[in-house]
């Protein structure tokens, strides 16, 4: 979280204007973390885009997934007024199975929507986390 309070998250997760983590939802549920996107024009500034991301230690498989697209429908439902596009999920894990790069890839295609898996590395000589997106063809 102090990664993102500092800003230097804004060039791989997109420039946001707030953030929350552990957000209740009403499936008695919490989503890990929670962004809103802004942009100024003309001087007023229009919120444009939801990010929801769900963190996980190890590999991201379909259960995880589910529970990503679950947040997506809710942010979806109870946010963005039904628009789909206002919303995006991230999948953050030290590696995804062959299912999930394969739905994010399929979905890119037919629905024109992504979810962004980024994988995470220890640098133990930093004592810090490397983020990397992974690409979905």
């Amino acid at each position: 979280m102090h990664e993102f309070a500092n800003g230097k998250l804004k060039e791989l997760i997109g420039d946001y204007s707030d953030f929350l983590n552990y957000v209740p939802t009403s499936f008695n549920t919490e989503m890990d973390i929670f962004l809103t996107h802004v942009t100024r024009i003309d001087s007023v500034d229009i919120l444009h885009k939801f990010t929801c991301m769900e963190l996980k230690r190890g590999k991201c498989d379909k259960a995880v997934l589910k529970q990503l697209v679950k947040y997506e429908e809710w942010l979806t439902r109870k946010r963005a007024g039904g628009d789909k596009e206002m919303v995006q999920g991230i999948l953050v894990g030290y590696d995804f199975t062959p299912e999930v790069l394969d739905y994010a890839s399929k979905r890119k295609e037919i629905e024109g929507r992504t979810i962004r898996p980024i994988r995470y590395r220890v640098n133990s000589s930093h004592n810090d986390l490397e983020l990397e997106e992974v690409n979905v063809v």
